[in-house]
């Protein structure tokens, strides 16, 4: 026997941000307990962190940290996460 679930455009949405701010979260904290460390993320990882759109991303207040020559920018982990927790202690 099978079941279907069927979501609306915004609960499917909102269901995918959620399942995505989830496996940001848990490969930080496996990439931590394995000791494994970096100082750098791409956007990408930044806006699921933060679950926000890329657009939403470059009006942040974070320092951004291009590639010479190139259009990759990276974040410093150790701003982003004193921006979440800025946020946070509001």
């Amino acid at each position: 026997m099978s079941a279907t679930i069927t979501l609306s455009e915004s609960e499917h949405r909102d269901f995918i941000k959620q399942a995505r701010a989830d496996f940001v979260r848990e490969q930080m904290l496996a990439m931590r307990e394995s000791g494994q460390t970096f100082d750098f993320i791409q956007s990408a990882q930044v806006c699921g962190l933060l679950n926000v759109a890329p657009r939403t991303l470059a009006a942040l207040p974070l320092p951004r940290y291009p590639l010479p020559g190139g259009k990759t920018t990276f974040y410093k982990l150790s701003e982003v996460i004193a921006y979440l927790e800025s946020k946070r202690e509001r």
